[in-house]
């Protein structure tokens, strides 16, 4: 059950905080008329999703340290419109400093597909190349400066697609 307390900090129990479900189904009112389902996975296949997003991915780069080492390129979505279909067991968590962001990757291959990030706890950060399916036109990217987080979030609040 996804956390609707955005005080109190999200487990590391990923059943919890994304929950799986066997089949990605539609829910009256949660997709935009220019969405389309995206299926993404993990290098290794077993942590697989869905997630309704239109065709031209609005993301966002971020220099703070982990992002900087990762070269990771955010997708911010709405938690009901993404659907964990299989491997929330095969997920691992990395959490630091505040311990909101909950880092999610494979146990197996290492990859990390999504994860819950601190500007918008109560989203998934999808990570678009992570995107199996031929659903995206393009990506356009803007700059987020996570090196200075706290000025840079006053600047930038959060949004979520």
């Amino acid at each position: 059950m996804p956390n609707s307390n955005p005080e109190r900090p999200l487990s590391t129990d990923t059943t919890e905080v994304v929950p799986e479900h066997p089949e990605h189904s539609d829910t009256p009112g949660q997709e935009d008329s220019n969405d389309v389902a995206h299926e993404g996975s993990c290098h290794c296949g077993k942590v697989k999703w869905v997630m309704r997003a239109p065709r031209v991915l609005q993301c966002v780069q971020c220099n703070c340290s982990i992002c900087k080492k990762k070269s990771l390129i955010h997708y911010i979505v709405k938690r009901e419109k993404f659907t964990l279909v299989q491997g929330g067991d095969k997920l691992k968590t990395y959490t630091f400093n505040t311990g909101v962001a909950q880092h999610r990757f494979c146990k197996k291959c290492g990859v990390q597909s999504f994860y819950i990030p601190r500007s918008n706890p109560n989203s998934i950060s999808v990570m678009p190349n992570c995107i199996d399916s031929n659903t995206v036109d393009s990506i356009e990217l803007s700059d987020f400066e996570g090196q200075n987080w706290d000025e840079a979030i006053k600047l930038n609040p959060p949004s979520s697609n």
